[in-house]
C-alpha cells in the first residue's frame, strides 16, 4: 500500500510539471539548468574528483579533497596542540549532553539546574579547560583556539546566554518601567542597527583602549560577550513578540485563580509567549551559528580563518575552493540538524496543546 502510494505521488508530481504551459515552460528551464549547471558541478565534485593519495595526484579537471584529509585537524581544533584536544572534546561532549538535557528531560528542576550551570558555569569552566594553567593543564594561549569546534563553543554558550539576557530585556521592557525600559529599548534599537561586523571590529580595536588588556586571551571574552549582546538583543524582540501576542484574557484568568504577577508570568504568560516566538528563536540560533564565521574577520582562526590559512601555502592555494565548498556543506547540515529539531518540537507542541 505504502508503495502505491508513494508511485501515485510521483505520478501526480510528473503530470503536475506539464499539466499547463507555463508549468512546461518552467519545467525545461530547470532541466537546462540542471544539465548545464548541476551535471558539470557533480562530475568536478565528485566522479573527477581525487579523494585519496597525495596532492601530486590532483589534476584541474576535478576537485582535490585531499586537502580537507591532510588539513582535517587543522580544520576541527585550529592550533589547539594536538596532546591537548581532548579537551576542546570533553567540552564539547559537556556541552552537547547538557543541550541534550534540556531538550529531553521535563523535570523542571533538572532543567533549570543544567540550564543554570550551562548559562553561568560553562563559560567560566570552558575558559579556564581551554586556556589551562589550572590543575596542571599546559597554557594554550588564546591565538592557538579554532577550527570547527571553537565556532561550535562559542556559538552554543554564547546564544544560551543571549536567551536569557534577551528574555530579561523583553521582561523590562514590556513592563515599561520607566528609564530601566527605556534604556533597554535604547541598547536593542543601537545594536539591531548596527552590522555584527562592525561591533566585533569595535570589540578588537576600540575597547582595548578602555580596558586594559594584560593577555591575548582577553580579547575572546570581548567578542564573546559583544556577541551575546548582539543575538540577546534580536532575541529580545522575538520574545517581545511572543509575550505581545498574549491576550489579556490570560492575564485575568490568572488574578481570578489569585496567582501572583511573578506565577503568573512564569507558568502561563511566559510559557504560550516562548512557544509562539519558538520559530524566531530557532532562526535566530541558526543565523547566530552562521554569523560565528564573522570572528575570521578580526583574525580569529576559527574554521573559516582556519581554511585561508591553511590554502595560503603554496601547496593548497589552487584548492581554495575545496575549502570553501566543504565549509558549506559542513553548516549546511548543521543548519538543516536543528531546523528539523525545531520541526520535531514544534510538532510536539502542537501535540500538547
Amino acid at each position: 500500500m505504502a508503495i502505491h502510494q508513494s508511485i501515485v505521488r510521483t505520478r501526480n508530481t510528473i503530470h503536475s510539471c506539464f499539466d499547463t504551459r507555463l508549468n512546461t515552460l518552467i519545467t525545461l528551464s530547470w532541466l537546462i539548468v540542471l544539465v548545464f549547471l548541476f551535471v558539470p558541478m557533480v562530475r568536478w565534485s565528485i566522479i573527477d574528483s581525487v579523494w585519496s593519495g597525495s596532492i601530486t595526484e590532483c589534476t584541474p579537471r576535478g576537485a582535490c579533497w585531499v586537502y580537507v584529509r591532510e588539513n582535517a585537524r587543522h580544520l576541527l581544533y585550529g592550533l589547539y596542540p594536538a596532546d591537548q584536544a581532548w579537551r576542546v572534546d570533553a567540552l564539547v561532549i559537556a556541552i552537547s549532553a547538557q543541550l541534550l538535557i534540556l531538550w529531553q528531560v521535563r523535570l523542571s528542576v533538572i532543567r533549570l539546574a543544567v540550564g543554570a550551570l550551562l548559562v553561568i558555569g560553562m563559560p567560566v569552566i570552558s575558559y579556564f579547560i581551554s586556556y589551562g594553567g589550572l590543575f596542571g593543564l599546559t597554557i594554550v594561549p588564546a591565538q592557538y583556539w579554532g577550527g570547527l569546534l571553537f565556532n561550535l563553543l562559542f556559538s552554543a554558550l554564547s546564544i544560551s546566554n543571549a536567551f536569557v539576557i534577551g528574555l530579561l530585556c523583553a521582561l523590562i521592557r514590556q513592563k515599561k518601567w520607566g528609564i530601566y525600559s527605556g534604556l533597554i529599548k535604547l541598547y536593542i534599537d543601537l545594536i539591531r542597527g548596527l552590522p555584527l561586523v562592525s561591533l566585533l571590529f569595535f570589540a578588537t580595536l576600540v575597547l582595548p583602549y578602555f580596558f586594559f588588556d594584560a593577555k591575548q586571551s582577553v580579547k575572546i571574552i570581548r567578542l564573546y560577550w559583544i556577541f551575546t549582546f548582539f543575538g540577546a538583543a534580536y532575541m529580545a524582540e522575538a520574545i517581545r513578540g511572543g509575550l505581545q501576542s498574549i491576550t489579556s484574557g490570560q492575564y485575568e484568568a490568572a488574578a481570578v485563580l489569585g496567582l501572583s504577577e511573578y506565577q503568573a508570568m512564569m507558568y502561563i504568560i511566559m510559557p504560550q509567549a516562548l512557544e509562539i516566538a519558538y520559530p524566531s528563536i530557532m532562526n535566530l540560533v541558526i543565523a547566530l551559528l552562521k554569523d560565528s564565521t564573522l570572528l575570521s574577520t578580526v583574525a580569529v582562526l576559527d574554521i573559516v580563518g582556519m581554511m585561508q590559512a591553511t590554502s595560503a601555502r603554496v601547496e593548497w592555494m589552487p584548492y581554495a575552493v575545496e575549502g570553501y565548498l566543504m565549509i558549506g556543506f559542513v553548516f549546511w547540515v548543521l543548519c538543516y540538524g536543528l531546523s528539523r529539531i525545531s520541526d520535531r518540537v514544534e510538532r510536539q507542541i502542537k501535540v500538547f496543546r
